[in-house]
């Protein structure tokens, strides 16, 4: 029987990151995908798997554990197949954990653009058996902010005929300094004179679709109210249904008035107060 030690290479007072940092250098070396040998993949695997469970490693380092056994009540054969991990019927329950690989997780951050029009994220992650893997993936249109879009078999690979874990994308989304988000709607500001408040006006703002949109804002609008551009917001997850953009009025004072025109501007003042 190997030394799990001698396999990894590390001594017997070896921290658990020493151990990891070991079976992974010589995982990348002997792992089959890399032209290594599949007896010593299995073995480094084996060593590892027992070496970095706490309970597993103590009892590879006491072999010798003795149990009592007491004559006089033989209810006590139930609680010592426990010990050693049978269930009813002499079944090992440590045999019937099936062994899974991991899944693994990547951020992936996103502009307001990118979330609108969806992201190919393409490159490369190196996995935990060392091997590198190229990464193409898709994600979709009108995700949030910490969403995460699960790809299966694009996981861990280190437990060999074992099906791979999943590949799990987090999504961070960007701050945008134009637009702001609450769910599939976004919410924009343009400013306006006063005057233009009082006779109405068009103004001109921009899309998420970097297109440009002209609205009219009636009037007597007043500050702080929102024009509602059906449609013009961002995709609903996954769908084609779009969300609205509101577009919130700021009203202007204009400065440095002539002295003429404040004549007229207090006449008016009069005659229209509130």
């Amino acid at each position: 029987m190997s030394n799990h030690y001698n396999t990894l290479g590390v001594g017997k007072d070896a921290s658990p990151d020493q151990i990891k940092k070991a079976y992974r250098k010589l995982a990348s070396q002997h792992h089959p995908d890399k032209g290594g040998d599949t007896a010593k993949f299995q073995e480094l695997q084996t060593a590892y798997d027992t070496l970095s469970d706490p309970q597993a490693k103590a009892e590879y380092d006491n072999p010798q554990q003795q149990y009592r056994f007491d004559t006089n009540n033989m209810n006590g054969f139930e609680d010592i197949f426990n010990q050693f991990g049978f269930g009813p019927m002499g079944m090992n329950r440590r045999n019937q954990q099936v062994r899974r690989n991991k899944s693994i997780t990547i951020q992936v951050r996103m502009t307001l653009k990118e979330v609108f029009e969806g992201k190919d994220v393409l490159g490369s992650i190196q996995l935990p058996s060392g091997r590198e893997q190229a990464l193409q993936i898709k994600i979709p249109r009108g995700v949030k902010n910490g969403d995460q879009i699960k790809y299966q078999g694009l996981g861990d690979d280190s437990i060999p005929n074992a099906p791979r874990g999943d590949l799990v994308a987090h999504i961070a989304e960007i701050p945008d300094r134009r637009f702001a988000r609450d769910g599939a709607n976004l919410f924009i500001e343009t400013n306006i004179t006063v005057f233009d408040a009082i006779v109405g006006t068009t103004v001109i703002v921009d899309t998420i679709a970097d297109s440009k949109l002209e609205i009219s804002v009636p009037v007597g609008i007043q500050g702080g109210q929102m024009i509602n551009c059906k449609g013009h917001g961002l995709p609903e997850a996954q769908g084609t249904v779009r969300g609205n953009m509101y577009v919130k009025i700021n009203v202007k004072t204009p400065v440095n008035i002539a002295e003429e025109d404040k004549v007229i501007i207090e006449q008016l003042r009069g005659k229209y107060a509130i």
